[in-house]
């Protein structure tokens, strides 16, 4: 029959003195390494692996020299991801009422519409979605035509705001995380969640 642990009355621990079981006590083995001279240190730093901290440093100073360059590619990169989805995609339930309201033909028809309780989304948003009718014609993408270009503003602010301040490395990589969340999901969606 084994034994649970041994405990060592006259071994205290810590400013409340606490009674450590035996399989606590430090081992000689675990003692902390010795220190590395300063030269032994950098010596073996520039034999291993500063090469990827001189190419981080070159990478991220033509990131920042190109900024506006990666912010386009960035914006195009949005685009691309969310078109295919919002071209394929058919329209379901509620993209429906945002669908029909919009295509009624002016204005004034879609405030009678919104004031008899048809939908509950502001009359702007109608109003944006009306505009890309009348110049794209109606269809599938052009229903989630305002989201995306929404989920593109969203990328390019956050890559600016981030990039300013931490430079535009930082920044895309802040705008791909964005790209993470449902934020993604809803720019190919005819209603207002990603706006």
């Amino acid at each position: 029959m084994s034994e649970g642990p041994k405990y060592s009355p006259g071994r205290r621990s810590g400013s409340r003195g606490a009674i450590l079981p035996e399989f606590c006590a430090r081992p000689a083995s675990c003692a902390p390494a010795p220190r590395v001279p300063y030269a032994a240190a950098m010596q073996r730093r520039e034999s291993g692996v500063a090469w990827l901290d001189d190419g981080a440093a070159r990478l991220a100073q033509l990131a920042d020299r190109h900024r506006w360059a990666l912010g386009l590619s960035l914006a195009a990169i949005a685009v691309l991801s969310v078109l295919p989805s919002a071209a394929w995609k058919p329209l379901w339930y509620d993209e429906l009422f945002t669908f029909h309201v919009a295509r009624l033909p002016s204005l004034a028809a879609i405030w009678g519409a919104l004031a008899q309780g048809l939908d509950q989304q502001p009359l702007p948003y109608f109003a944006a979605h009306h505009a890309v009718f009348r110049l794209l014609g109606e269809g599938e993408v052009a229903s989630r035509l305002p989201e995306m270009a929404g989920f593109v503003l969203l990328t390019v602010g956050v890559f600016g705001f981030v990039s300013h301040r931490a430079g535009a490395v930082c920044g895309a990589l802040a705008a791909v995380g964005c790209w993470m969340t449902e934020v993604r999901h809803y720019a190919t969606e005819a209603r207002p969640y990603a706006l």
